[in-house]
């Protein structure tokens, strides 16, 4: 058989390597791969999501430290806001219940259903009011655990959003997000120059405020990726002196008492 590689999909070490091609494809899967594959087999998109695998793996294992808690009957429930192809769905679903919401495109339903996810996701159709649809969210959803917006917040244009998600959590559940810094000056350039668009970036200090509006407490951290994607935690002050590029923010419902330090 040899060796098993890692997966384009999920970021694990699943795989074989494919003949024809040289892409690592799942085991159970042969000509259908490289059929849907055509969707997301650019190389810079590849190398994407699985860097993203592993910084889902790092807040999971060493921040939100929940390594040792993975089981086949968990009870934790993830929900991912901008699930995209659905890498998160995979990879939660090794510890409870996963749910995503992305947008309904056909493209990325095919994926989805591919990947035997479909069921997961809670879709935005294109003529939907955004407003009322996250509004009416914790009707669907409710009771989450952990709420994961990896680098969306600035494309969903409603103020209210952190609102809205808050709704979904449970008493002491979290919502995880991760953001280019505003403040950075190469991302202020990026911005000035039109690389982000019409994107609303959100500064540390702009998530600061909308967690005491909603009275969560936040822990700071940065993901350094070319180190094993080591979480080094940082407090408020540091993090407005450092304005590092991006940063990752947890915030609580309930303060948690662990290695982590808190907002304050």
């Amino acid at each position: 058989m040899g060796d098993l590689v890692r997966c384009l999909i999920c970021g694990y070490k699943c795989c074989q390597r494919c003949p024809k091609c040289g892409a690592a494809y799942p085991l159970k899967h042969t000509e259908e791969f490289h059929f849907y594959s055509q969707l997301y087999r650019e190389q810079y998109l590849v190398i994407k999501y699985i860097q993203r695998v592993r910084i889902y793996e790092t807040i999971i294992n060493k921040i939100l430290q929940l390594g040792k808690t993975k089981t086949l009957n968990s009870n934790i429930k993830f929900l991912d806001v901008g699930a995209s192809v659905g890498v998160s769905l995979i990879l939660f679903e090794q510890y409870g219940k996963a749910m995503g919401v992305e947008l309904n495109i056909p493209e990325l339903r095919q994926w989805h259903r591919f990947l035997g996810i479909e069921h997961a996701l809670i879709y935005i159709n294109e003529d939907d009011n955004i407003e009322e649809f996250y509004e009416t969210l914790s009707d669907k959803v409710n009771g989450i655990d952990f709420i994961f917006l990896m680098d969306v917040l600035r494309f969903i244009p409603l103020p209210t959003l952190i609102d809205e998600l808050v709704k979904c959590l449970k008493e002491n559940g979290a919502l995880v997000i991760k953001e280019v810094n505003p403040d950075n000056r190469k991302v202020m350039e990026a911005r000035i120059s039109g690389k982000h668009g019409d994107a609303i970036l959100y500064s540390p200090k702009t998530i600061m405020y909308l967690a005491r509006k909603n009275k969560l407490d936040v822990n700071w951290y940065l993901i350094a990726s070319s180190i094993d994607n080591l979480a080094i935690p940082l407090r408020y002050s540091l993090l407005r002196i450092l304005k590092p590029s991006a940063y990752v923010a947890v915030l609580r419902r309930k303060v948690q008492h662990d290695c982590c330090h808190s907002s304050t």
